[in-house]
């Protein structure tokens, strides 16, 4: 352990530490407030669901699950957009003991390869999935139909395809308020609950493996720190994050475990249902809150010189702290259009899943918005800090919650030691011995610094891996060696940590750029010498998922020495701002 230092421990005095209860269980919790309910906007309007209804559909669903032949511990893949299905097939599959596994649009072929599921729940083309045991077909309606018509068993066996209210048809006939019971008591906290996929730093998805225990204390920590949180206040919460993300699931969990209102929105409606559903919390990934900042910045300076008239005003919003007693009411007033866009309600507006813009942090500070940033990872089932003091620093992401110790090594990367981290890699001994160590320390990859008041603040990637500001994960390191595989390139930098996009920093093989460009003051800057490498950087994008794909690329000379990534991401700081339009804000 000496090479271990800066240790901050949450104070025992703040949140709860609950470690006996199942994802299911938080459902029974919910049911006790009447109003609680989960909503989705279907044909034009909100379509919602009492919690006690949805409990009942569950336990039908498990109970069809088990009839067909699942057994505890069989892996089922949901491939779902978010909605009530999604949550309908996660619950039903866990009260029936089954192991789910979230598998989002872009990584189905990976995922079901190394999961080895025995069944898939999806709304997919049948002919685009990989072959799985069961296919488990969606049923829109039957989701909210009060009864239904019995339809006859199946024959013995487990059937190829079904759905979703065929099977909750089957559990009909077999339930009883016993046999739901013995389904509850049969599942264990410390049960496998889901295995959730991740991209590792060779580019190859690797597979999370989190009980029931570790989702449910986690989030349970975390909510038992939210200021005037409590089981017995309805709140209402929007959520558009996909439910295949941990942060995103585990939300909903603790909403369902707090009686919460739930709405299930999407990207491209959130904006309108913000205001129309005028939510209490709303979680959000720094890409919507960076794409709002963007859209207000003022235009550029008049070919005269002259200043946007509103640009004082801009600078104001973004000073930190305030200057002057006259500051606040003044910024408050002027983006009080944007306030409002969020709705009247809210009291939590919680930020994670990537680094945000301290930038962005304090604009939404100063006009009457301030966001709580919160810290984690997959593995350790979302939530490792949150900002619970509304006065932190904006680059914060706050305090361990209870349950979690967070230290920095010498090199200073963060440490955590969590009563809720995964059990392992699936399948992958040998990256779970590397990611948490003898002493049961996660290695998270991050480098970080405290604060005085103990909040961590990270400062960039030990890891070779980063995160864009969607959330998604980039392995850097496979995207420049497929580049380099071309005689045109020496050296390949792929940029794009916080950011919405990736870029590259491409370095030229000299041997190779003195037969394409004739000597000249600026070479790298010729339209035919470009499209080369841009046919070059296509080539390799037809290759990676959507999110990772190289959407800019500078030219530079001469290609750098071997040096440390965080080093290199320094030194050609400026090109990398120029490849995103980066406004320094004064």
């Amino acid at each position: 352990m000496d090479d271990r230092c800066l240790l901050y421990v949450a104070p025992p005095d703040r949140g709860t530490i609950q470690l006996e209860h199942t994802v299911p269980e938080l459902l029974d919790r919910g049911c006790q407030i009447p109003q609680a309910a989960i909503c989705q906007w279907q044909q034009q309007r909100w379509q919602c669901l009492a919690f006690a209804n949805l409990r009942r559909a569950a336990e039908e669903l498990a109970l069809g699950l088990r009839a067909v032949g699942l057994q505890p511990r069989d892996r089922i893949g949901i491939c779902l957009p978010n909605g009530l299905n999604w949550v309908l097939a996660d619950l039903g599959s866990l009260l029936a003991g089954l192991v789910t596994v979230p598998i989002g649009p872009d990584s189905i072929d990976a995922t079901t390869a190394d999961a080895d599921l025995q069944a898939i729940v999806t709304d997919a083309d049948e002919g685009s999935l990989p072959p799985v045991p069961l296919t488990i077909a969606t049923d829109t309606e039957g989701l909210t139909a009060a009864s239904a018509q019995s339809q006859a068993a199946h024959g013995r066996g487990m059937p190829s395809h079904t759905t979703i209210e065929s099977l909750r048809q089957r559990g009909r006939q077999q339930y009883s308020p016993q046999a739901a019971a013995d389904l509850k008591q049969a599942l264990q906290p410390e049960a496998l609950a889901t295995i959730v996929y991740t991209t590792g730093p060779d580019g190859r998805p690797r597979g999370v493996m989190l009980s029931h225990r570790s989702l449910t204390g986690n989030i349970l920590a975390a909510f038992s720190t939210m200021a005037d949180l409590r089981p017995e206040r309805l709140e209402t919460a929007l959520t558009f994050l996909p439910l295949h993300h941990i942060f995103a699931r585990t939300f909903l969990y603790g909403h369902l475990g707090y009686g919460h209102r739930i709405y299930l929105s999407s990207p491209r409606r959130v904006m309108q249902h913000l205001r129309a559903v005028e939510p209490t919390i709303f979680i959000t990934v720094p890409r919507l809150l960076e794409k709002i900042h963007e859209r207000l910045q003022p235009s550029a300076p008049s070919p005269q010189g002259s200043p946007h008239p509103l640009a004082w005003l801009w600078k104001l919003a973004h000073r930190h702290p305030r200057a002057g007693w006259w500051a606040g009411p003044i910024v408050r007033t002027a983006f009080r259009r944007v306030r409002l866009s969020f709705g009247r309600c809210l009291r939590h507006l919680v930020c994670g899943g990537a680094p945000l813009q301290p930038e962005t942090a304090v604009f939404f500070a100063n006009i009457g918005l301030p966001i709580s940033q919160g810290y984690g990872l997959t593995e350790s089932s979302s939530v490792l800090t949150y900002a619970r003091d509304r006065t932190s620093s904006p680059s914060s992401v706050g305090r361990p919650i209870p349950g979690v110790e967070i230290r920095l090594s010498r090199e200073r990367e963060v440490l955590a030691k969590s009563l809720y981290a995964m059990e392992g890699y699936y399948h992958r001994p040998e990256a779970t011995a590397a990611a948490i160590d003898r002493y049961g320390w996660l290695h998270t990859g991050d480098l970080g610094s405290f604060s005085d008041d103990g909040s961590l603040v990270i400062l960039g990637y030990k890891k070779e891996l980063f995160k864009l500001s969607t959330g998604k994960y980039v392995a850097p390191k496979p995207i420049e060696a497929a580049l380099v595989r071309s005689e045109l390139i020496d050296q390949a930098l792929v940029v794009g940590p916080g950011q919405k996009f990736c870029s590259a920093l491409i370095f030229p093989s000299l041997s190779a750029l003195a037969h394409l460009a004739p000597v000249g003051p600026e070479p790298l800057d010729q339209p035919h010498l470009r499209a080369r490498y841009q046919a070059v950087v296509d080539r390799v994008n037809d290759t990676l998922p959507r999110w990772s794909t190289i959407k800019r690329f500078s030219l530079l000379l001469p290609a750098p020495e071997n040096l440390p990534r965080q080093q290199l991401y320094e030194r050609y700081r400026a090109d990398i701002s120029a490849l995103y339009d980066l406004v320094q804000i004064a």
